[in-house]
């Protein structure tokens, strides 16, 4: 949300000077409202926003440099205090009010003049990011809802951390002191590497999108100082093997283990993201001479689709619910896959990461801690498509793993696969026989 101006009164030919309008949009309504300054419609430039600084128009106007200078800092005191007085809503309450006449009211109570503010710009972007308002060949369409859900998180943590050490916010003034305090707090809060970075990465998307719109940002986000914090080293993941899987369907199982153990196979053997999985009510199954299929639209290119053959497992999960089996919420699932897990003895000793609830400054948090788990404690929903990488890596095409997982890269894909040395060996050993 960012105050534009135009000059509604600008092709009115007996006019020399025109009163500037503001106007904003939120929640897709649109507000305008009338300055209190007057501009000459000969200097205005609708693109800037501004009126043109150059001598010679200046001169044929009859005016000088540092009239309209005072005329475009006028303007900007505005925006700014427009910005400063939406901030103190936001941290105030929810929903905004937006009524022009109480934001004028506000903004004329607003004594000192203040810059951008991260808080606000990284909302500004949230809403325009939603519905593809943005000057950027990057978000030519509106951002997925996962991503749009972690700038909001980000804006959420940013908010916290200003109150919690009363640090700046201004857009000029996010330094490397800046960062390195934001990230301190960070640590602080018992918030892995890679939660840090992702937030490091919506802040530079954020202020380099502040600054393509015309907006002064402090240029220390461009260094390599400012950078995502680098990732604890690479643990092995809990994933569930094809001998694991046969145990699991030979499990005589009844009620929501039976339904939870169906649900984890289907998606160990096609790699949906538990968004399609909790969906496949919606998933119709095609069959051509070769067998059975289904086609799942991919999260990441609009309009195409991801075919993945069903595995004679999942067929007969099907043949024995006459369809596909009852589903239910994801954190249902994820709770009972872990029940489920430990029933069928996976308890090997594993590194990994598991939420826990934790006291922080007098408050109960929740924190992932790295630690020593037996492995069904470190089964989720996410294991499916770490298990179908893992177990199909060295075995199938790279390419046709990745056309089923959905990725780009083979440098994503990588970060799924899982294998332990002892099943690596054992790929290596049999094709080195065929050899």
């Amino acid at each position: 949300m960012r105050l534009s101006f135009d000059l509604p009164n600008k092709n009115t030919s007996e006019r020399i000077y025109s009163i500037v309008r503001a106007r904003f949009r939120h929640n897709q309504k649109r507000y305008q409202f009338k300055t209190e300054i007057s501009v000459p419609i000969a200097l205005w430039i609708q693109k800037e926003q501004r009126l043109s600084e150059s001598r010679e128009a200046i001169a044929k106007a009859g005016l000088n440099l540092k009239q309209i200078r005072a005329y475009n800092e006028h303007l900007e005191a505005v925006r700014d205090k427009f910005t400063e007085t939406v901030r103190k809503q936001r941290l105030a309450a929810y929903p905004l009010d937006l009524d022009p006449q109480k934001v004028i009211v506000e903004m004329e109570q607003t004594e000192q003049r203040s810059s951008a503010d991260l808080v606000f710009a990284m909302h500004d972007f949230i809403q325009d990011a939603a519905s593809a308002n943005m000057d950027t060949t990057r978000f030519n369409e509106p951002l997925q809802p996962r991503t749009i859900a972690k700038y909001k998180d980000c804006a959420r943590k940013l908010e916290a951390f200003a109150e919690a050490t009363n640090t700046t916010m201004e857009l000029v003034r996010i330094d490397l002191d800046w960062y390195n305090a934001f990230v301190g707090w960070m640590q602080s809060q018992e918030y892995k590497a890679s939660t840090i970075a992702k937030h490091v990465a919506c802040i530079k998307a954020v202020l380099a999108h502040e600054e393509t719109d015309g907006t002064r940002v402090h240029p220390a986000y461009k260094t390599k100082a400012f950078r995502k914090p680098k990732k604890r080293e690479r643990m092995l993941k809990a994933t569930i093997s094809v001998d694991e899987l046969k145990h699991l369907m030979a499990m005589d199982l009844k009620g929501r283990l039976e339904r939870t153990r169906d649900l984890l196979v289907i998606g160990c053997w096609t790699a949906l993201r538990v968004s399609d999985l909790m969906k496949l009510g919606d998933v119709k199954v095609h069959k051509d001479d070769e067998g059975e299929f289904i086609q799942v639209e991919s999260t990441k290119i609009a309009g195409t689709f991801i075919e993945v053959p069903l595995h004679k497992h999942v067929q007969q999960i099907r043949q024995r619910w006459g369809g596909w089996p009852p589903l239910m919420s994801e954190q249902r699932f994820n709770h009972y896959a872990k029940e489920l897990c430990k029933l069928a003895g996976m308890d090997e000793p594993m590194q990994g990461e598991v939420a826990k609830v934790i006291e922080m400054d007098g408050k109960a948090v929740k924190r992932n801690i790295a630690g020593t788990y037996a492995k069904w404690e470190l089964i989720s929903s996410h294991t499916c498509r770490r298990s179908f990488a893992t177990n199909c890596y060295g075995i199938i095409r790279t390419g046709d793993i990745m056309h089923v997982t959905g990725h780009a890269s083979e440098r994503q894909l990588m970060d799924y696969i899982h294998a332990k040395p002892i099943d690596t060996r054992r790929r290596v050993r049999a094709a080195m026989a065929q050899m």
